[in-house]
């Protein structure tokens, strides 16, 4: 066997003779194979303070360093521009959407973005857990209290300090709030939908203007009289308990009460009326602020 103590040529030597196809080596690089077992050797570009090397896809690739403080989840399509913060939920083309606490569906937090930017379209990476800073943008003020899904539904926008409180929207608390710039973020998949037990309300006035999806006691002896409400979801109920006096329903301008096979009066010269204290109905409607139908009765109910 030849030791050889030197080597004086122009030429490199190659990867199939043990050397690296190069004439010259590449300082603080990780050296990679050229993609063949005889290609030179080729250096991968480097990364930025903080991230590891992971493989995808059996290539080597610079990747953000997961921190034990927190879980990350990564290769999410975007549904729609987002921001440093901004809480998503999985929409039902399986992307990643601002989250509201309008509606149960967009409620379902499964992360916060992780990256300053990303626009629609892009492949996204969220926290899924654990302690999140925004120095600089997040200012909150009680220390120790829940962080909740907003209402908002607008990036920059999908968190808060105060829980929603109207009919329908969700309180869905995401996490504790730390400091005025730090939360430690556990989402909850047990979101409360306010308004889902009914509310109950007993009436002892001459009038009340109903609001849609709560029972009425009506407890008067010269009876109530309620009126519809001018803005009304499809869906959504009334139910009047008979307690004391024969109650009434009033409508205004284009409303129209559906009884069996009969109606009310389309518009406010038409109404429903008990005749007996205990006299019962709900009702539900049908046709967004203008068309109800009586879905249940106690009693002998006059149309009018």
């Amino acid at each position: 066997m030849t030791n050889i103590t030197s080597w004086n040529s122009p030429n490199p030597v190659n990867v199939a003779n043990g050397g690296t196809g190069n004439s010259s080596m590449f300082p603080d690089r990780v050296l990679l194979s050229g993609g063949t077992t005889t290609s030179p050797i080729v250096p991968l570009a480097n990364g930025t303070t903080g991230q590891v090397l992971t493989i995808s896809g059996g290539t080597p690739n610079w990747e953000d360093n997961a921190d034990p403080e927190y879980g990350i989840f990564r290769n999410v399509v975007l549904a729609d521009n987002q921001t440093y913060g901004d809480a998503v939920y999985i929409d039902a083309s399986g992307e990643a959407a601002i989250a509201d606490a309008s509606s149960l569906a967009t409620s379902k937090v499964i992360g916060i973005e992780f990256y300053p930017t990303r626009s629609a379209a892009q492949t996204g990476t969220y926290y899924a857990w654990g302690y999140i800073t925004n120095v600089g943008v997040w200012s909150w003020t009680n220390i120790g209290g829940y962080i909740y899904l907003s209402t908002a539904g607008t990036t920059t926008n999908t968190l808060t300090e105060t829980a929603p409180t109207g009919y329908g929207e969700v309180v869905c608390p995401l996490g504790i709030i730390l400091s005025a710039t730090a939360i430690y973020f556990w989402p909850n998949f047990e979101p409360y939908v306010i308004g889902s037990d009914v509310t109950y309300e007993e009436v002892t006035d001459a009038t009340k203007t109903i609001v849609p999806n709560i029972k009425y006691g009506a407890n008067k002896a010269g009876g109530v009289t309620f009126t519809l409400p001018s803005s009304c979801a499809v869906g959504k109920t009334t139910k009047i308990i008979g307690i004391q006096g024969n109650w009434s329903i009033a409508q205004n301008a284009g409303q129209t009460i559906y009884f069996g096979n009969t109606s009310t009066t389309t518009g406010a010269g038409g109404s429903l009326t008990a005749t007996d204290d205990g006299d019962c109905i709900e009702l539900v409607c049908i046709v967004a602020d203008t068309d109800f139908r009586v879905v249940s009765s106690v009693g002998n109910i006059t149309v009018a």
